[in-house]
């Protein structure tokens, strides 16, 4: 290569030089291009990784991407009410009559769905009420629990270990004790608990009782009035069911005797 190159004219060997610089910026920019493209690569891996990593992390046992919680109503709602709620929480606890009244007037015609959210930093035993409503809920009675539990809150919420207490309530509402306690010791009940207030970081919460309905985070009603506003909106208001009894009851009933029932179901 060098004798050749000391045969050619000066104009040549200027060519050649450019034609050899010409290769080297090529071939550093098509380095510079690698490193970019091995850069990009590695970021979009990372970003794939972290999303397997949340999308797991939210994850329950079974795999779905979306905790079932513990749901009750209608099988074919016109509304879906999901709560994230601490068994510990006072303001759960202000807020269950409310929902209480809610499902009883519309319960037929929406679904109620409660999620665990323990926030066990302030509330030391609402990881243990959870528990123990999950225990309950493998022999049939997470909501004869889920009422125990808020209706006696500043019973148990008091005690270092609540296990005995809760026992109790278990004795109360008739469940098998011995199976119960396996229940709320063991592993299932945990992970769905874990696998709920999982959920529910993820989703960004930081309070409860947080409520959400047909899927959209709604702000704490004032009471039961502002609640239920929020029902009737969506789905209207629930039939009344005694001006169903009188037009059916109208039928059979001599005109005599018709106004005193009216007024006696007005009454009611």
């Amino acid at each position: 290569m060098d004798t050749e190159e000391n045969q050619l004219t000066k104009k040549q060997r200027r060519a050649l030089r450019k034609e050899q610089e010409a290769i080297k910026r090529a071939t550093a920019q098509r380095a510079g291009t690698m490193k970019r493209v091995v850069v990009w690569v590695g970021v979009i891996a990372a970003v794939a990784l972290f999303v397997v990593f949340v999308s797991r992390a939210g994850t329950s046992e079974s795999g779905s991407g979306v905790t079932e919680g513990w749901p009750k109503g209608s099988e074919s709602p016109e509304l879906t009410i999901v709560e994230y709620s601490d068994f510990q929480c006072p303001a759960c606890a202000a807020y269950y009559p409310v929902a209480k009244q809610i499902f009883e007037e519309f319960g037929d015609r929406i679904k109620f769905v409660y999620k665990h959210f323990p926030l066990s930093s302030i509330h030391p035993n609402a990881v243990d009420a959870a528990r123990a409503a999950e225990a309950a809920g493998q022999q049939g009675a997470f909501w004869d629990m889920h009422n125990m539990l808020f209706e006696h809150q500043d019973e148990w919420s008091r005690l270092r270990n609540p296990d005995d207490q809760f026992a109790e309530y278990a004795r109360i509402i008739g469940l098998d004790e011995a199976a119960f306690i396996d229940a709320y010791n063991g592993d299932v009940a945990q992970q769905a608990v874990d696998a709920a207030a999982r959920e529910a970081r993820i989703k960004g919460l930081r309070g409860t009782p947080t409520f959400f309905i047909d899927g959209i985070q709604i702000e704490n009603p004032a009471g039961y009035d502002a609640f239920k506003s929020l029902i009737v909106e969506r789905i209207g208001e629930a039939p009344t069911l005694p001006d169903f009894e009188l037009l059916e009851s109208a039928s059979s009933t001599p005109a005599s005797e018709q106004h005193d029932q009216t007024t006696e179901q007005t009454g009611e």
